[in-house]
């Protein structure tokens, strides 16, 4: 089972109930009380794990019947797939996750998959988007050293974790799965535990095919699974004016160095 970014709210949440979300995403310990909503954003449907609130006009589903539909799923499925972005975490960090690998009360298996991209791709698909502004604007380089700063302490957690719990955490590299979708993903499935299928092989296959791009590059989605691997590694080379690559270089030096340590380790 899958469960897409369950922390993306409404409303702000405490560190305790994003925490308690995750938790229940992956153990399938989920309470009555909560209430899940559809959201349509870009085609996808986007599930919202809230508080039980009046609707106030929201196209809200009665909280009871989809929880248990959620749980009967949860329980009926062998693994789950729970993918969240690193500032909904409870503080943005890593280590806020500790609590989900180390405590032994937690009767799951759970490992933790940090995927790691280049600062200068990650900004320049975030200002294309709308979600951040752009380097002739005056809070550009706050919040790109704000954006960077983070990861780069994110990434200092990952080199951090001893044994016994290192072998439950894993960094990659966007890149290497760009780059290396097949190979990566065999690194990504036995570091799970997971066997990979010649059928999820296959979807990779036609999923990153010069073929399928064609045929889907017209459809101006920002959220279609369909990608030209190798192309889009350093596609932001060609968007992002020179300035602002300076500006972001300059701000970021520190990620991109330990990021260039971690390609080539």
């Amino acid at each position: 089972m899958e469960v897409y970014e369950p922390l993306l709210f409404y409303r702000p949440l405490k560190n305790k109930e994003r925490l308690q979300v995750l938790q229940a995403s992956l153990n399938c310990k989920f309470t009555p009380r909560m209430l899940w909503r559809l959201n349509n954003n870009g085609g996808k449907n986007i599930s919202q794990c809230i508080k039980n609130i009046p609707k106030e006009g929201r196209n809200c589903f009665p909280s009871g019947e989809l929880v248990q539909k959620h749980i009967d799923k949860c329980k009926n499925s062998y693994f789950t797939v729970v993918k969240e972005l690193t500032k909904r975490l409870p503080g943005k960090r890593m280590s806020s996750l500790l609590p989900l690998i180390s405590d032994p009360t937690v009767d799951t298996d759970v490992r933790l998959l940090h995927v790691v991209r280049d600062p200068r791709a990650s900004l320049n698909s975030a200002i294309k988007l709308g979600w951040m502004p752009d380097y002739n604007e005056t809070n550009f380089q706050p919040k790109v050293k704000w954006y960077c700063d983070e990861i780069f302490q994110n990434i200092k957690f990952d080199q951090e974790l001893k044994a016994p719990l290192n072998h439950k955490h894993r960094l990659i590299l966007y890149r290497d799965i760009a780059a290396r979708p097949f190979d990566t993903a065999r690194e990504i499935f036995k570091f799970a535990g997971l066997d990979l299928t010649q059928k999820t092989v296959q979807w990779i296959s036609n999923m990153t095919s010069l073929k399928t791009v064609e045929a889907k590059k017209d459809s101006g989605d920002p959220y279609s699974l369909v990608r030209d691997s190798e192309a889009n590694i350093d596609k932001w080379r060609s968007e992002s004016p020179p300035e602002r690559t300076r500006i972001i270089e300059e701000i970021c030096q520190p990620l991109l160095k330990v990021i260039e340590e971690i390609r080539f380790e």
